[in-house]
């Protein structure tokens, strides 16, 4: 997807909001995580090449962190926690399937990667699958409340 395919300024402030809620709550607040929305082309190479695995995939987390102990910035660059790959032609299929709207199922995407970010994986254990959700879920809840304020910045007034 290329970028002027995909311009809507709302949805790139709900995911700034959405990852500062998230980050501030695990005191990661000066921290940087960098997003990339792309297509199914894209994320099925970094699938193959990192997953081993040759299919296309929602979302994908990339942690500068995993393995490391690595403290946080103090100098003049904001701490990396990682990257998270979104594929939009995934988010427009799983919208329809799911019954959300496109930025509602972008912004589980957003969620669900920053939680990994943070050390949540649904593939561990069945526990640790329900923890992650019940944690996602939460804050779709709370994406839902910042959808209503973030578009109501967008929306152009109607003058009479």
């Amino acid at each position: 997807i290329q970028k002027s395919d995909f311009d809507s300024p709302q949805l790139i402030d709900l995911i700034k909001q959405i990852t500062s809620v998230i980050l501030k709550d695990y005191k990661k607040e000066t921290s940087e995580i960098n997003f990339v929305l792309c297509d199914n082309d894209f994320i099925q190479a970094l699938n193959h090449d990192y997953r081993a695995k040759d299919n296309p995939t929602d979302v994908l987390s990339f942690s500068q962190e995993e393995g490391e102990d690595i403290e946080n910035s103090t100098g003049d660059f904001p701490h990396q926690l990682g990257d998270v790959i979104i594929s939009l032609d995934m988010a427009i299929s799983q919208s329809a399937e799911y019954g959300v709207t496109f930025d509602e199922e972008v912004i589980r995407l957003v969620i669900h990667g920053v939680l990994h970010l943070l050390g949540f994986d649904h593939e561990t254990s069945i526990e640790d699958e329900q923890e992650m959700m019940k944690v996602q879920d939460e804050y779709i809840v709370t994406s839902r409340s910042l959808l209503a304020i973030v578009a109501s910045r967008h929306t152009t007034p109607i003058l009479l």
